[in-house]
């Protein structure tokens, strides 16, 4: 019979060869070690051993890796302790406020029996709250926890387990057990085309068609709801809070009104004659530098309707609002015939932009397909490609060296035929260090994109160079065809 002894005192989890999970007293003690273990396939009998022995583990993963937006952050979570005088010591800091929650110990008197059906039943109230409010209630049912639900229900809650496993472990997992997986966050995405290929193109897409200028920042979905907004990236991580500008924006073009509005949150950079973006990588520094933009390119209120009917819906409640400086429309164009879309696409590259765009007309906006919309860049096309670019998986980091021995240096990557490794650090700039090492218990199973002069008789990448993480892709390129 299933441990249903979920919520005993916990206790510090050792580790190593001779302790195994079997041995954890407790479910917290159970993701503690978890936490502590390296190997994917390691993790994944880990966790199955959980949902077998722990009645209520698998509502807990549940909760976790939901899309469900509860309207809390990090900083909610300091500042529902901070209104009751409750603060970190100066100079202390934490790697997340469930580790300062960790530490606090019990703030009120002895720890509070509550299990994770009451959790759950919490969490799904707290959606309907905000404000002081909000803050009120985080404190008042956090107060009497454990120092072990403090962390892990304050991740659980904040959909960051921070132990290595995603939702595709999870639902790995849960295949092996015939268990329902749980439905990923997903959006509408958009296959490579060569559009000097005319047999490529009639295979892909009908004209006439819509081309669009591609942007290269982070994909954002932005929910605009009874004066309240709310922004998710591609996997569905809520990144609201990362972007205030952008939220104060559109709460005040959108005053009063529910829309959802796909996107790009770009960051644009004055040059001599025109402004131009960089990458994701971009947009996550926090240099100082640049403004932030979100460039709409449709409109989600009703996703089974063609998209020429969903621009246009678009085109009106834009023009019917009030004018912000950092939302723009994406350009775009129609196109009658591919030449069209190459002069419009040569246009591009000589302004310093990335790429193009192509639409279908007809079609509706479904979520986790490649088929109505597609992409063109110079190194989709055979004729451009000075220098080859791979998108590989992150499946180790290292420490740079010198004065560099606290920030990320090298990142060990691999194709997804699994026989060409290559470790970057060629490219990592100091900004980019900082940004990778504020990322590093993130980083492992993350893409990221390289360029390379060339692929050795031995399989081996010469010169390999970093450019950007990919937050809109999760699997990697295989090279060993090419």
């Amino acid at each position: 019979m299933p441990n249903e002894q979920l919520d005993q005192t916990e206790s510090e989890v050792p580790t190593g060869a001779s302790f195994s999970i079997s041995m954890c007293n407790s479910f917290y003690e159970m993701l503690d070690y978890i936490e502590s273990i390296g190997s994917t396939l390691a993790k994944e009998e880990a966790i199955k051993y959980t949902i077998q022995n722990r009645k209520n583990a698998e509502a807990f993963y549940r909760l976790a890796f939901n899309d469900t937006v509860y309207g809390v952050s990090e900083k909610s979570f300091y500042n529902a302790l901070a209104m009751r005088g409750v603060t970190p010591v100066p100079g202390t800091t934490f790697p997340h406020v469930s580790d300062y929650l960790h530490e606090l110990e019990y703030i009120g008197t002895a720890p509070s029996v509550i299990k994770i059906p009451e959790f759950i039943d919490w969490a799904n109230d707290l959606k309907l709250i905000s404000g002081d409010a909000q803050l009120g209630e985080i404190y008042s049912f956090f107060v009497g926890l454990s120092a072990a639900k403090k962390k892990w229900w304050c991740r659980a809650i904040l959909h960051d387990l921070r132990m290595g496993a995603n939702v595709k472990t999870i639902n790995s997992v849960f295949k092996e057990l015939g268990l329902k997986p749980i439905d990923k966050f997903a959006l509408q995405l958009a296959e490579k085309i060569d559009i000097y290929n005319p047999e490529d193109v009639a295979k892909k897409i009908k004209l006439p068609c819509v081309m669009e200028r591609k942007y290269d920042g982070l994909r954002i979905i932005a929910e605009v709801f009874n004066n309240t907004c709310t922004l998710k990236s591609r996997r569905g991580k809520d990144r609201t809070a990362d972007f205030p500008e952008i939220v104060t924006a559109l709460l005040s073009k959108f005053q009063d009104q529910c829309v959802i509005l796909d996107g790009e949150i770009v960051k644009f950079y004055e040059s001599t004659a025109i402004d131009f973006n960089e990458s994701f990588q971009g947009v996550m520094k926090k240099d100082g530098e640049g403004e932030i933009r979100y460039v709409c390119f449709d409109l989600l209120v009703d996703e089974s309707m063609d998209y020429k009917y969903r621009w246009s819906n678009l085109e009106s409640v834009w023009d019917n609002t009030m004018e912000e400086d950092s939302l723009v429309l994406s350009e775009h164009y129609n196109c009658n015939k591919i030449e069209e879309a190459q002069e419009y696409f040569e246009d591009l590259l000589k302004n310093g932009r990335e790429g193009i765009m192509l639409k279908k007309l007809d079609s509706a906006y479904e979520r986790g397909t490649r088929k109505h919309m597609f992409k063109c860049k110079p190194d989709y096309v055979p004729s451009m490609q000075k220098e080859h670019e791979a998108d590989l998986l992150i499946t180790e980091w290292k420490f740079g060296s010198g004065k560099n021995h606290e920030l990320v240096g090298t990142l060990c990557l691999q194709d997804a035929s699994k026989t060409i490794n290559v470790d970057v650090g060629s490219g990592i700039d100091d900004s980019t260090r900082i940004m990778l090492t504020e990322m590093k218990d993130k980083l492992i199973g993350m893409i990221c994109e390289i360029r390379y002069n060339e692929k050795t008789e031995t399989g081996a990448l010469r010169f390999p160079r970093f450019i950007t993480l990919r937050d809109d892709k999760e699997i990697p390129d295989d090279l060993s065809e090419r």
